[in-house]
């Protein structure tokens, strides 16, 4: 299983970010192979849409989870239709995090969508139909 973690330094121990899309860095963990590498976000300063491009960035890496402190429902809507898990983490290092989720003490907040259509809000109320 490789594991994201959004982080603000190029470090394998950091804090976990508390911003996932703004993140400047991302620690990814294979827990087969018990390997670390770092990859940059190159969306962190993106002004619209941070989230979705790291989003799409870590679902072009094949991540199957991702632990975060906080991320936006749009972000969190695409990591769920890729099938990737996602675990709260708050306070802890990139490494504590990694190994609260390595020993099932991580809070899994967001489960995949299977088969479910994310449904879409209309815009502007009612609509007049007569």
């Amino acid at each position: 299983m490789i594991v994201a973690v959004p982080v603000e330094k190029n470090d394998l121990n950091p804090p976990v970010s508390p911003e996932f899309g703004k993140s400047r860095w991302f620690v990814l963990y294979d827990t087969v192979e018990e390997a670390s590498s770092i990859i940059e976000n190159l969306y962190s300063d993106s002004l619209g849409d941070a989230g979705v491009h790291s989003a799409q960035m870590l679902i072009e890496k094949n991540v199957d989870a991702a632990i975060i402190e906080s991320a936006g429902s749009n972000s969190l809507r695409l990591l769920s239709a890729a099938g990737i898990k996602v675990y709260k983490s708050t306070g802890k290092s990139a490494a504590e995090a990694l190994d609260l989720l390595i020993d099932e003490k991580l809070v899994l907040v967001l489960a995949p969508a299977e088969g479910r259509r994310i449904k879409r809000r209309r815009r502007g109320g009612r609509t007049n139909r007569r």
